[in-house]
């Protein structure tokens, strides 16, 4: 989003005031836990693949590049919203209270990390056997640093967020975030994203849901259901 529209944002809704409602963070902690936990089990998987005796399975190496595919966009999108939209904001509305420069730092960080696990993800689903341990590699030094990376968010900046940002200033920066195809976004972004959440917070993230969004994915979210099992299939 462009300074113009940051700055819209903020003026429509302004810095939160005591007597106002927090931003309501549901749906970015638990996307915040899907990455982390995500990558870790993905890195765990490849692991036991690498040390495993036997040859690895093509059909689900080729699942994994699969699912690698949608998460490292998944990933990439919220990256980007952060950037791009919340930072700035907060910046903007908690003034000198927090320095995100480092942060930034450390967020560029991520981008060829990402193009590095596509590419052998790439690599894996079409030798699996000899792309196993550069796969396995790549996701150890990722997931590390995912970890890493949101425990700062969720220590320092989520704080900041609900002390200095409106309800509703937040709940703008909320719709500036990148949108992938609609249908792409009910059959595997939803239900992965209801995957790693709490029953309490499936209930809430479904309440403030629109129907048409609610209904498709009850429905065609058994395809990552699907995807998920392929490529988690245990290691023999």
């Amino acid at each position: 989003m462009d300074d113009s529209r940051r700055r819209a944002c903020a003026h429509d809704a302004g810095r939160r005031r005591a007597d106002e409602p927090f931003p309501d963070l549901t749906g970015v902690r638990v996307v915040h836990r899907a990455l982390r936990d995500d990558l870790r089990r993905l890195a765990l998987l490849a692991r036991e693949l690498d040390e495993s005796p036997t040859t690895v399975d093509k059909d689900q190496a080729m699942a994994v590049r699969d699912y690698v595919k949608l998460l490292s966009e998944e990933l990439a999108r919220h990256h980007d919203w952060e950037a791009e939209v919340l930072w700035p904001l907060v910046g903007e509305l908690a003034g000198e209270a927090i320095d995100l420069r480092s942060h930034f730092a450390e967020h560029a960080i991520v981008v060829p990390l990402l193009e590095d696990l596509r590419a052998v993800a790439n690599d894996f689903a079409a030798t699996p056997t000899a792309g196993v341990t550069a796969f396995a590699a790549v996701l150890r030094v990722l997931s590390r640093k995912i970890e890493d990376h949101l425990r700062y968010q969720e220590r320092d900046v989520l704080p900041l967020v609900a002390e200095y940002v409106g309800a509703g200033c937040y709940a703008c920066a909320k719709r500036r975030m990148p949108r992938t195809g609609w249908l792409k976004r009910v059959t595997w972004a939803l239900p992965w994203r209801a995957r790693f959440a709490t029953p309490e917070e499936r209930r809430h993230l479904q309440r403030h849901a629109g129907l048409v969004t609610r209904l498709p994915a009850a429905v065609l979210g058994r395809s990552y259901a699907t995807l998920e099992r392929r490529a988690f299939a245990p290691v023999d």
